[in-house]
């Protein structure tokens, strides 16, 4: 896997249809990511479906 060998610990993963925005995992990676952690995406559009979607989880952070 891409990011084992790229030497991440902790990986998560979010299960459900694509088109909803309802992501409880990342609500919880949001709210425990702490301060020096790295995050750590294969590819952006994994994290966010658009770039209002995008701003919106980096400002939760």
């Amino acid at each position: 896997m891409e990011l084992r060998s790229a030497g991440c610990d902790a990986i998560v993963q979010e299960h459900g249809s694509g088109g909803s925005r309802t992501r409880p995992a990342l609500a919880r990676l949001v709210r425990e990511i702490g301060a020096g952690d790295t995050l750590v995406v294969v590819r952006l559009d994994r994290l966010a479906r658009s770039v209002s979607h995008l701003l919106n989880v980096i400002e939760v952070s």
